[in-house]
């Protein structure tokens, strides 16, 4: 699927400003960006739910028949029926649905002893559960969720998370995700993009990152200015400095070499170790930190 320079007004308000990326069969894409970004806006737009937009959803390359399954925002239930009867009247409109595969998806969330209490009893994480097994009904052809572990404990978001990256690659759909906790983000998704006030200022191919050939390496000092001297000698990019410590960038097939003249040099140093930049440090960078 194509999302191609996709624009939303509301207002004398810009929530869009041509966003363009792809979502790729077998993949999970992360949707990332402060709050008011855009990123439900999108997904709404994706899915349907609004209208009147700038640019195109291209779909060109999946099924005539394209089939959505999507949690936007906080899932809505018929709170006085059972969880087992809203999964039963959804079923019955998505039609054709296999019965066994529904109830392993129940057991695997971890609802098993919840479908026969009314919804209005439900947590939230145990809401958002329910709504990742209705938005699977009728196996879609493409999965948005939006904040799908929002209110579930760190169990609960292992669980949702491992079903996640099993069912992209067994049934090879493309899933986007929205969510705050990069660092799930980080542990799921193939590709991540990042939007800030509706643009989108980073794409990042996630394999790609992780087999760069340079690697950011700290080193502990109280010979801040020796160090420096020595790093400049060798012609090593210093990345940040503070009163303890110098952080560097080395490729990583220089690296054995280079700890050798560091150890030969007999600088005072206690320690160096690797800090590549987390996802959420990326993100930080590219938002101002907000």
């Amino acid at each position: 699927m194509e999302i191609s320079e996709v624009s939303k007004r509301y207002q004398d308000r810009l929530a869009l400003d041509r966003v363009s990326f792809d979502l790729r069969q077998g993949e999970i894409s992360g949707l990332l960006g402060p709050n008011g970004a855009g990123k439900t806006t999108l997904m709404r737009i994706i899915v349907g739910l609004t209208k009147n937009y700038q640019g195109a959803i291209q779909f060109s390359s999946l099924s005539e028949k394209l089939k959505i399954g999507c949690v936007i925002e906080t899932p809505s239930f018929y709170p006085h029926m059972t969880g087992q009867q809203n999964i039963d009247f959804f079923a019955a409109l998505a039609g054709g649905v296999n019965k066994w595969k529904v109830q392993e998806m129940i057991n695997l969330l971890g609802l098993s002893d919840a479908m026969n209490k009314k919804v209005k009893s439900y947590s939230l994480g145990m809401r958002q559960r329910l709504g990742i097994i209705q938005s699977l009904l009728g196996n879609p052809d493409i999965l948005i969720l939006d904040e799908p572990t929002n209110g579930l404990d760190p169990q609960g978001v292992k669980e949702i998370r491992e079903y996640l990256v099993r069912i992209s690659k067994e049934k090879q759909i493309p899933i986007l995700i929205s969510s705050h906790i990069l660092s799930e983000i980080e542990k799921i998704c193939d590709r991540v993009v990042i939007l800030q006030n509706g643009r989108l200022v980073e794409s990042i191919d996630m394999a790609e990152r992780n087999q760069q050939n340079s690697s950011f390496y700290l080193i502990a000092t109280i010979q801040i200015s020796e160090c420096l001297a020595f790093l400049e000698t060798e012609k090593i990019k210093v990345i940040q400095t503070d009163s303890k410590s110098i952080t560097i960038k080395v490729d990583k097939s220089d690296y054995s070499a280079f700890i050798r003249k560091l150890a030969a040099s007999e600088l005072a140093f206690t320690n160096i170790c690797e800090k590549n930049q987390t996802l959420e440090e990326k993100f930080l960078d590219l938002t101002g930190g907000k």
